[in-house]
């Protein structure tokens, strides 16, 4: 998972209308504000599954939902490797139209600094997203 706030949601956000069970590896340090974040792009309600130490001879597995698994951790520790398995939305509404190929890069890059990111981030991000140099993109959106 992305370690920003804001690269988080946008990343989810992509995937909470797909049916299938997600998987996600992540840290233990940032367990907490990755399931918080989750909770709030997926909903306090949808079914994960916290899986601990997998393979090992101590794996443990907590179930239950977002919101329960987040709260579970401002009393516990995190420790160990996780895995974070989260249910499919069951009844996913319509899809929504990805329309960054219809924005041209610099209305890309607008829409990327009114979601949080800073300027040069959200250059970047676009950047990359595109298959474009990120100098060739600054010097468009500077008009330089």
């Amino acid at each position: 998972m992305e370690r920003k706030h804001q690269q988080q949601v946008t990343a989810l956000e992509k995937l909470q209308n797909r049916p299938e069970t997600m998987i996600f590896y992540e840290a233990p340090h940032r367990l907490k504000k990755t399931l918080a974040t989750m909770a709030e792009v997926f909903g306090d309600d949808r079914p994960a599954v916290l899986a601990r130490e997998l393979t090992k001879r101590y794996e443990e597995f907590s179930r239950g939902k977002l919101s329960e698994l987040r709260d579970w951790f401002t009393d516990h520790q995190a420790r160990g490797e996780f895995v974070v398995l989260v249910a499919g939305n069951p009844d996913p509404t319509a899809e929504e139209h990805d329309d960054t190929q219809t924005l041209s890069l610099t209305e890309q890059v607008d829409r990327e600094i009114v979601g949080g990111l800073s300027t040069n981030a959200a250059i970047k991000l676009v950047a990359k997203r595109n298959h474009v140099k990120r100098q060739d993109l600054y010097k468009q959106y500077h008009n330089l």
